[in-house]
């Protein structure tokens, strides 16, 4: 038997090194940080779902849209932007925030089950970040609102205890 003032076996799986099972203290902590985590993770999957659906419909719309008519009474960079919004290279980039916009996702849903805690940081710094089809509105605060929440000791904690 051990008395408490004697430190915890450092080959244990468990913080006070005595078992493995899960105390109500642990049950209790992944309870409260599962209420923090909960909503920005919510918030998160909203912002991949939004960002990849603008996505899809952008990088279907250059794939099959005609150029625009060239205005002579606009801008230079105007008319080449409207030209730039179609064709391949449109299609490649559009394609390319496919996949950004569902990284952002499986992050967030990462997040949401308590896992992969790097996951979930790099998913909101990609929500953050990520400028195509203005999904960026919407996505800094919300990423700086689950960096926020993942920055916390008991979040990191309960995403290690749960790996």
């Amino acid at each position: 038997m051990s008395s408490s003032y004697e430190p915890p076996n450092p080959y244990s799986a468990s913080p006070t090194g005595w078992s493995n099972q899960p105390t109500s203290n642990d049950a209790e902590l992944r309870e409260r940080v599962r209420t923090k985590v909960m909503i920005p993770a919510i918030f998160l999957i909203i912002v991949g779902v939004l960002g990849l659906l603008a996505s899809i419909f952008s990088c279907v719309n250059a794939a099959i849209s005609d150029p625009p008519p060239v205005d002579p009474n606009a801008p230079e960079m105007v008319n080449a932007f409207a030209q730039g919004s179609v064709g391949p290279v449109a299609v490649g980039i559009q394609a390319f925030f496919i996949l950004f916009n569902a990284f952002i996702l499986f992050g967030a849903v990462q997040m949401l089950r308590m896992k992969a805690w790097p996951l979930a940081l790099s998913s909101s710094i990609a929500a953050i970040i990520n400028f195509g089809s203005c999904c960026c509105i919407l996505g800094i605060p919300v990423g700086i609102w689950s960096i926020v929440i993942l920055s916390m000791a008991d979040v990191k904690d309960a995403f290690k205890a749960n790996a």
